[in-house]
């Protein structure tokens, strides 16, 4: 025990860096490092292969330190000291039992999220995760933690693995897409804390972003995933859900039948929340690059959700309001112009009668169609960019009045910040 506790402290002073000193341009002092770690390295291969009960035993009151330690040198500016490290942390982690993982998923994630946060700025990626294999000696603590854990457990085993996708080049990621994705499909639908599921979701979202080509395989139980994550109980789940489809969506070749499901969702159910998670679903099919290939019988679903005030608990709400809008305005550019320009005339332009509310609606919908189509707004459509501004803001005490009028400036600034629209002197004066 004296001999292992004087390795220790050796080992110890041959792995500290100075603040003052860039490993990258000391390479004595890189070449110290990276031997201290060959030696860690060769120790706990000296356990041999299946010997890790060997290993829990001599080393178990220095593992968590020397994870800490290694994972802080993965991201070291030396190609030399990160190999080194990532070779001892890659054997010091098979001297770990996997009935004892779950202890160390806490320390793990702590470890990279230090080593992480404290990056240069212009560096993105942590150089020990983008080797061949970067990944692997940490990824099976967090799998089994993520299977076996406690509901804290499992909640940082998913929090590290999102940090550790976050923090990889995608080339790298392309080995381990599977080995990810499948545990986190296999246990989002058990009965699990909001928390552990919300943190799934993010993280199939995240991959989704990160390496969407090595993620295709997966989309059918993906989108039916977070379809179902849509309609949980819990307000971030939900939230969660809606931001994963809306990376998947883009990457669908066919949508109507995500559309068919969301549009009859929103009708048949009375829960607001889970309507507003369908519908946001909904805004990001439209605003998809590959909207325009929704078939008639989609567009006009979408149309019959964005546009209906029959369901009034959901028409009064602000957020399902300002949702309904944004969809809008990303319906009518994905639509051909005829159909786009009959919509806008339909549920955007003023006429005579409108009440107060009904005008801060169809003002909130030209707004929209000015930020995400403003080339609809061409030749005689701008008139009726003039004539709603200038009836909004025709003097009133009404409260209702007064949000019209507020419409009327978000148009005013989305057709100012577009040079194709112009709008007469008058009307701006009248702001």
């Amino acid at each position: 025990e004296d001999t292992l506790e004087s390795l220790m402290r050796e080992f110890h002073q041959c792995v500290k860096v100075p603040k003052a000193c860039n490993l990258a341009e000391s390479p004595d002092v890189a070449s110290r490092v990276a031997e201290a770690c060959f030696a860690i390295e060769a120790m706990c291969q000296s356990f041999g292969p299946g010997s890790s009960g060997r290993g829990r035993s001599v080393l178990g009151p220095h593992v968590v330190d020397w994870l800490r330690i290694l994972i802080e040198l993965l991201g070291a500016p030396s190609a030399t000291v990160v190999q080194a490290a990532w070779s001892a942390l890659d054997s010091l982690c098979k001297t770990i039992p996997k009935e004892d993982y779950d202890g160390y998923v806490g320390p793990i994630s702590r470890a990279v999220q230090q080593v992480t946060e404290t990056l240069p700025a212009t560096q993105t990626t942590l150089p020990g995760f983008n080797l061949a294999k970067g990944l692997g000696p940490l990824l099976p603590i967090y799998a089994q933690g993520l299977l076996t854990g406690s509901a804290d457990t499992k909640e940082r085993a998913v929090r590290g693995m999102a940090r550790m996708v976050k923090f990889t080049e995608p080339s790298a990621l392309r080995l381990y897409a599977t080995v990810i994705t499948g545990p986190l499909i296999r246990i989002v639908g058990d009965r699990n804390p909001a928390a552990v599921k919300a943190a799934i979701l993010a993280t199939l979202g995240l991959l989704l972003s990160q390496i969407p080509t090595f993620m295709r395989p997966f989309l059918p139980q993906l989108q039916r995933t977070f379809v179902r994550g849509l309609s949980e109980a819990d307000d971030i789940v939900r939230q969660r859900a809606a931001v994963a489809l809306s990376a998947l969506i883009p990457l669908q070749p066919r949508l109507d039948p995500l559309v068919s499901e969301l549009t009859t969702g929103i009708r048949q159910t009375d829960d607001l929340g889970i309507k507003l998670a369908m519908l946001r679903a909904i805004r990001a099919v439209a605003r998809a690059p590959n909207a325009n290939m929704l078939s008639p019988a989609s567009f006009q679903a979408i149309e019959d959700v964005v546009v209906s005030r029959s369901d009034v608990s959901a028409s009064s709400d602000l957020r399902w309001r300002s949702l309904v809008s944004q969809a809008f305005g990303y319906l009518c550019a994905a639509l051909p112009a005829e159909e786009a320009s009959r919509l806008i005339i339909d549920h955007a332009v003023l006429v005579s009668g409108d009440s107060a509310d009904v005008q801060a609606g169809k003002l909130s919908f030209m707004a929209s169609v000015l930020s995400s189509a403003p080339r609809l707004f061409d030749g005689d459509m701008q008139k009726h960019i003039v004539d709603g501004v200038q009836t909004a803001l025709q003097p009133s005490s009404s409260v209702e009045q007064g949000q019209a009028a507020l419409q009327a400036v978000a148009v005013t600034k989305n057709a100012l910040l577009d040079q194709t629209v112009v709008l007469p002197a008058s009307a701006v004066s009248a702001l």
